[in-house]
């Protein structure tokens, strides 16, 4: 029997009707028998060529639309009798003349070059970025670059790869204002649907749940609580049980160890391991879920937080690689989210991408390691949703200070955007002193980020600012009091590589280790006066991994001091150090990732008292370790004022005498070599 021959056709020739019903198109045109009979309207994909070409006319009719309404602008402000006037608009006839030939090739990236000030001209990063982005077969744009293995031919361009995001901005906030409105039912629900849980009664539940949204979630605010909680109440994708379980397991970590509703979940252990099972469900989907996301973000402060840095470390960098691959770090797929999402999608979408930001920054202040996530799509102030600023902040699950509290408004939002300005320059101090070898560092930026600090904690609003910590009667939220001891505690990282200087003969007297001495000193104080009023309301009780690496910082300046020769400075420093031995044992029972750091202190400790013939403070604090409460009595502060002037024209010139390091540069631009630091 002879074989027909048949004649291949192009793959994908179906009109859209008989894909969408799986059907056996015949692909004529314009209409296909399938529509034909069922009367439908026959309709086929554009090809790549005409969607290239179509675009192109846009882009073309757009610089032709923005040319001739400057024309006109310039013309009512002309004599329309003036010889100008006639001139400019017989180029604008000649141009529209010329505009009307034909199109131009449709060519990948081709269009008309439309002037824009200079300010907005495209960087050679942003170029890099976009050529980082391509639209696949649906329309979808994805992470792949022009080297990818995805991309069968060249993509249509995306437009100007430093085009400014815009949004109606009133629009938003009405659109999140009216949502608000439902908050309360959603979360009502919520909190209903989880009595359909076997495993864990609704009572625990709830109280996890409080608990992490009192203690942990504000300061990082990766979960948008009404987002998390309309959908847990819906089914949506803003939840899922790896989240929930992650949650728990975090929240854990504060629960009362005699507390008979958590007494089978051994301090999140048991929801831990549910998680890690649900973690590799959502590991096999075909594209990361927010969900997700922020659960590995949580799930990586948790492991931190329990001494399991390696753990946290790798969950972190698994969320930052979806965020990576969702292409939430460049600018361009800012701009397309912004045209796709509606005002509530795009507020989670942002909180996530800076709040990933953010923790990269305090993990690598605590790890001392580089920055993972160094791109910064979204403003911090771009967080439009302050409706639950209002709400009233209580401490609760302390039932010794919960009643006694007074008021206070959270100003998780708030915080949270100032917090994440700061991260910024967390990021700035990296980079310029602990990112180049030491002898590398320019004096002038180090200046330079000073005055950038003092100026982020000028324009602190005065909600957040605490400018006389002795002052409080109350401590304020945790969250906005990590926002200032961070601050601080950056101030210090800033000048601490410089501080042995003072106690060096030849350096002692030079600008920067002037400088370092009297800023490294007045912070400690500082944030050892923080922790006091930390433990004076809340007990030492329920701190954030960050808080106790804040003190452990403070406790490597103070751990110099006592060998200083003024009694009074060694003495204060003796009384600062039992502050923060007995506030990281206290916190060492619920955060056990602060163990090494009071190891560390200890053995410091025991390793100078060993070495001095007589030791003039080694039993004091052995002493004040012994002793039961968790607040030492207060001691007077010392006035080591604000150092001298930070002044870009400073003096910070090298004495030449005892510059004898190798390829110093003899103009005392660099800083010389310093010891490393192992604490």
């Amino acid at each position: 029997m002879a074989s027909v021959a048949r004649t291949s056709r192009r793959y994908g020739f179906a009109c859209l009707p008989c894909r969408r019903k799986k059907s056996r198109c015949d692909g004529n045109k314009p209409h296909c028998r399938n529509c034909v009979r069922s009367g439908e309207d026959c309709a086929y994909k554009a090809t790549d060529a005409l969607v290239t070409e179509l675009y192109n006319q846009l882009q073309h009719s757009e610089a032709r639309v923005r040319e001739l309404e400057d024309g006109l602008r310039k013309l009512a402000v002309l004599d329309l009798t003036s010889d100008d006037s006639f001139n400019l608009i017989s180029s604008l006839v000649e141009t529209e003349t010329q505009c009307s030939g034909p199109s131009p090739p449709a060519t990948i990236g081709s269009g008309p070059v439309i002037d824009q000030p200079a300010a907005e001209s495209s960087s050679g990063k942003d170029q890099l970025q976009q050529a980082e982005l391509s639209v696949d077969e649906h329309g979808e744009v994805q992470y792949f670059g022009a080297t990818s293995r995805f991309l069968w031919h060249e993509e249509p361009s995306l437009g100007d790869a430093n085009a400014q995001p815009q949004i109606d901005e009133d629009y938003h906030r009405k659109w999140l204002l009216s949502n608000s409105r439902f908050y309360a039912s959603w979360e009502q629900r919520a909190y209903a649907s989880l009595a359909l849980d076997p495993e864990v009664s609704p009572e625990a539940a709830t109280a996890l749940l409080q608990m992490y949204w009192t203690w942990q979630g504000p300061l990082h605010n990766c979960v948008y609580k009404p987002c998390f909680f309309r959908d847990m109440a819906l089914g949506g994708p803003y939840f899922s049980p790896f989240l929930l379980n992650v949650i728990y397991a975090h929240a854990c970590r504060h629960v009362k160890a005699d507390d008979a509703r958590f007494v089978g979940f051994d301090r999140g252990e048991y929801f831990l391991a549910k998680a890690k099972l649900l973690l590799l469900n959502e590991l096999g989907r075909e594209k990361p879920r927010v969900p997700t996301i922020q659960g590995l973000l949580i799930l990586g402060g948790r492991q931190c937080a329990v001494g399991k840095s390696s753990e946290g470390w790798l969950y972190t960098g698994m969320a930052i690689r979806m965020i990576k691959d969702l292409g939430l770090h460049l600018r361009k797929r800012h701009v397309i989210l912004i045209e796709k999402l509606e005002p509530d999608d795009l507020e989670a979408s942002k909180r996530l991408y800076l709040s990933a930001y953010a923790w990269d920054k305090s993990l690598s202040l605590c790890l001392g390691r580089p920055p993972s996530l160094t791109e910064l799509p979204y403003d911090p102030s771009s967080i439009l949703d302050r409706a639950g600023d209002e709400a009233v902040w209580r401490p609760l699950y302390l039932a010794e200070i919960e009643n006694a509290y007074p008021g206070t408004e959270a100003l998780s939002s708030l915080t949270f955007s100032w917090f994440c300005r700061l991260s910024i320059l967390v990021n700035d101090l990296y980079n310029t002193v602990y990112n180049s070898r030491a002898d590398e560092v320019q004096v002038q930026k180090i200046v330079a980020l000073e005055e950038r600090l003092r100026g982020f904690y000028t324009d602190l609003p005065e909600v957040l600012r605490i400018s006389d910590v002795a002052s409080l009667a109350f401590c304020p939220p945790p969250h906005i009091m990590c926002l200032n001891i961070l601050y601080h505690t950056v101030l210090l990282l800033l000048y601490r590589p410089f501080f042995p200087w003072s106690n060096d003969a030849r350096l002692c007297r030079n600008s920067i280790a002037i400088r370092a001495k009297a800023v490294c000193a007045e912070e400690a104080i500082l944030v050892n006066d923080f922790f006091r009023a930390y433990g004076k309301t809340f007990k030492f009780q329920n701190q954030s991994y960050l808080i106790s690496y804040c003190v452990y910082t403070a406790a490597t300046i103070e751990l110099q001091q006592i060998d200083d020769p003024d009694e009074r400075i060694s003495t204060m420093a003796v009384d600062r150090l039992a502050t923060t031995l007995n506030m990281l044992e206290t916190e060492a029972r619920q955060t056990p990732g602060v163990r090494r750091s009071l190891d560390i202190i200890k053995l410091r400790l025991e390793s100078r008292a060993a070495a001095r013939t007589g030791t003039r403070h080694s039993g004091r604090i052995s002493a004040a370790k012994r002793k039961d409460a968790a607040l030492p009595p207060p001691s007077d502060g010392v006035d080591m004022g604000s150092g001298i002037p930070v002044d870009s024209d400073m003096d910070m010139n090298f004495p030449m005498e005892w510059i004898d390091w190798e390829n110093m540069n003899p103009s005392g631009d660099f800083v010389p070599g310093i010891e490393s630091w192992a604490w």
